[in-house]
């Protein structure tokens, strides 16, 4: 009978822990498959624990929760992550201290039942996780993939306080000392990890914003460049009469030669055919580069924005940024990009499909790809505006409407 309670208050600990912590891993398993671990886990927890606790050798049960959960946890991720261990240690030292807490409550009352105390524990702590995780307490498993060696210190650091205050507490303490300090102690470890997430989550948005900013005013740079590069060509082609009549009238091979070579080098570097597309300066720049940036991908226009006047920082950088996008995709493929643009009566609305294999990574920052739209995004918040995201039949469809 004892070692059924000792087996199912383990099995309370499994299920718990599953339960908290299976949703930061972001992979999919069936329910047969998370039942049959889940029975072989509890067992195996079981029989290691009952043994060493013969031999009362307490820390190598913690070291092979600690393995034994990690494992488990990886398992059902898929792949063995370092960083999987930060959320079963928070689990475990979670476990420890709740326990503890209860425990000296309920032997205020003389009544310690181990299966209750098992249970309320884990329902405290799974409730405990689901509430720091709605409201961004409990670190994402983005930043603890980034610094997974510094969360799992501070996780092993505080499971060795709490083991050795457990070992070392005294009879003389009384209860409701030990709850405050274990209160205290619980307190001050999801303090720490909050600021720790929240500075570092301040460096990387500081290092994305300075990535943004050089963006934008290289594309700012870029944009101005061709327009004066394509101001030089209309005024080249109305001066071309001019150069013409004096070409006409020069006396010799040798003068024509020479007038030509100076001709010549005064022309600036972008001498393709420039269309205009829409009437708007910025637009019709943005949409030329883009067809010389990316020769092989056909685009299509449908262009109604007269009257438009939106400042051309935020309109080329939300331009090139979705071009970009769907031209690299659609170049895999040789496909195609669609861009419609409407304006009217102070409501832009901008719809840019792209043939693609496979629904895009959004997450990824390879090739600033997630910048870019990071970038998308501030502007479509800035103007007050919504965007959609879908992927249907191989082809992505980004909505955007802005209030300018």
């Amino acid at each position: 009978m004892t070692y059924l309670i000792f087996y199912i208050s383990g099995l309370f600990y499994v299920l718990g822990l599953t339960f908290s912590i299976y949703p930061f891993l972001h992979q999919k398993r069936s329910i047969l498959q998370i039942i049959i671990l889940l029975c072989v886990y509890s067992i195996l927890y079981f029989l290691i624990s009952q043994t060493i606790l013969i031999f009362e050798q307490s820390v190598l049960i913690y070291v092979l929760t600690i393995l034994l959960d990690w494992l488990m946890m990886s398992w059902l991720y898929g792949k063995l992550e370092k960083w999987i261990m930060f959320y079963t240690t928070f689990y475990l030292c979670q476990y420890l201290i709740v326990f503890s807490i209860i425990t000296q409550v309920l032997r205020t009352v003389h009544l310690q039942p181990i299966l209750f105390v098992s249970l309320l524990a884990n329902v405290i702590i799974v409730v405990e996780i689901k509430i720091l995780n709605q409201y961004h307490m409990m670190a994402d498993y983005k930043l603890v993939q980034e610094h997974e060696l510094i969360y799992d210190l501070i996780n092993f650091l505080m499971i060795s306080i709490v083991y050795i205050f457990y070992s070392f507490k005294g009879s003389s303490l009384q209860s409701r000392y030990i709850i405050f300090i274990y209160l205290l102690l619980m307190s001050l470890w999801i303090y720490l990890l909050m600021i720790m997430s929240r500075s570092f989550c301040l460096a990387k948005e500081k290092a994305e914003l300075k990535v943004m900013n050089m963006y934008n005013q290289n594309v700012e740079d870029y944009v101005m460049r061709y327009m004066q590069s394509h101001e030089q060509i209309r005024k080249l082609r109305h001066d071309l009469k001019n150069h013409l009549f004096i070409l006409k009238n020069l006396d010799n091979t040798q003068q024509i030669h020479e007038y030509l070579d100076q001709l010549s080098s005064n022309m600036p570097l972008l001498l393709e055919n420039q269309e205009t597309l829409s009437g708007n300066p910025y637009i019709d720049a943005c949409l030329n580069i883009k067809k010389q940036t990316y020769p092989e991908v056909k685009f299509q226009w449908d262009l109604q924005v007269q009257d438009l006047n939106m400042p051309c920082t935020d309109l080329c950088s939300l331009l090139f940024n979705l071009l970009d996008n769907g031209a690299t995709a659609a170049m895999k493929v040789q496909g195609s990009v669609e861009l419609q643009m409407i304006y009217n009566q102070g409501n832009l609305l901008i719809n840019v499909s792209n043939d693609c294999y496979e629904e895009p990574d959004f997450t990824s920052h390879e090739d600033n790809h997630g910048y870019g739209l990071k970038i998308i995004h501030e502007i479509v918040y800035k103007y007050k505006g919504a965007i959609e995201m879908r992927y249907t039949d191989h082809k992505l469809y980004v909505e955007i409407c802005l209030e300018v």
